[in-house]
C-alpha cells in the first residue's frame, strides 16, 4: 500500500512540475494549486524548472508569495523537528526537509532576480522616453508623444529605480 501511496505521489508532483512550466496554467491557477507545485518542485528540483518557472514575468509575481508561504512551511516544520528526539529516521527527515528548504530558497532567489533583471531592462527605455520629451517642444508633441510622457510622469512619481 505505502509502495502505491509513494508512486501515486510521484505521478502527481511530476504532474504539478510539468504545470509549473505553463505561464497559462499557472496564471489560471488558485493558491492552493500553486502551493501543491511549489511544493512539488521542492520534492524534485528538475533541471530547468526554476528558469522555465521565472521566463513569464506574470508567473513570477504569482508564485512569488506562494513561495514564500511554502518557505515559511518548512521553516515552521524545520523548527519543530529541531526539538524532536534524534533517531536515524528524524536524520534522514531532516536531511530531506533542509534539501526541500533550499530548492524553495533558490526559487525565491531565482524569482527576485528575474524581477531585478526585468526592472533594470526597463532603465534605458525610461531613459531615451526622457531625453525625447526634454528635446521635443510641447507645440510639436503629437498625441503618441504625450501618451509617453505620460507614462513617463506615472513611473517617475510612482516608483523608484534601483
Amino acid at each position: 500500500m505505502t509502495t502505491t501511496m509513494n508512486a501515486a505521489h510521484r505521478r502527481l508532483g511530476d504532474q504539478y512540475r510539468a504545470l509549473l512550466r505553463d505561464p497559462a496554467w499557472v496564471l489560471a491557477a488558485d493558491e492552493e494549486d500553486l502551493r501543491s507545485a511549489v511544493h512539488a518542485l521542492a520534492w524534485r528540483n528538475e533541471k530547468g524548472l526554476i528558469a522555465a518557472v521565472c521566463a513569464d514575468r506574470r508567473s513570477c509575481e504569482k508564485i512569488r508569495p506562494v513561495a514564500r508561504l511554502v518557505k515559511a512551511e518548512l521553516t515552521e516544520l524545520a523548527s519543530r523537528a529541531s526539538g524532536a528526539p534524534r533517531t536515524a529516521d528524524s536524520r534522514e527527515r531532516n536531511r530531506a526537509l533542509a534539501r526541500r528548504r533550499a530548492a524553495v530558497n533558490t526559487l525565491i532567489e531565482a524569482l527576485n532576480a528575474a524581477r531585478s533583471d526585468r526592472t533594470a531592462a526597463f532603465h534605458p527605455l525610461v531613459d531615451a522616453v526622457a531625453t525625447h520629451r526634454r528635446e521635443t517642444s510641447p507645440d510639436e508633441a503629437s498625441d503618441a508623444d504625450r501618451a509617453l510622457w505620460s507614462a513617463l510622469a506615472s513611473i517617475e512619481h510612482g516608483a523608484t529605480r534601483a
